[in-house]
């Protein structure tokens, strides 16, 4: 199952890449926490997004959407979502909460999530992070 997520993460990345410089759309950086590893995104639209973030006993890979609310912050973005992990050979279900940031006059947004995956136990995840905007 490892392999299917590794798989499903760099289709994620080729494709972001593939298209970054026409659409605007796809970053990539660096996550802090549950993992500590790579992190990529590509925004389908303005409310649904795909994101992927692999370390070495870590990958996952999600569907998020976008909640509009912003609590009167000027570019901040709420996403839930649910995807799928892999963590040290283990393999389930996950569901996640993040928040995004993007930094004014910048490529890069600032991001933070909390994951719940359901693997041979429980466990509750948070990652702190940046990605650069294509």
């Amino acid at each position: 199952m490892k392999k299917i997520l590794l798989t499903v993460f760099m289709m994620t990345a080729i494709h972001s890449y593939a298209f970054a410089f026409r659409s605007k759309r796809a970053s990539a950086g660096v996550v802090l926490g549950t993992p500590t590893g790579l992190s990529t995104a590509y925004r389908l639209d303005k409310i649904n997004q795909i994101q992927a973030d692999i370390s070495s006993d870590y990958i996952s890979a999600d569907y998020m959407w976008r909640d509009r609310r912003n609590f009167g912050v000027k570019n901040l973005r709420w996403l839930y979502g649910a995807g799928l992990v892999a963590h040290k050979g283990l393999f389930g279900p996950r569901v996640v909460t993040a928040t995004q940031y993007k930094i004014s006059r910048t490529p890069f947004h600032l991001l933070a999530n909390i994951s719940f995956a359901f693997t041979d136990k429980s466990r509750l995840g948070a990652a702190i992070g940046a990605r650069f905007d294509f």
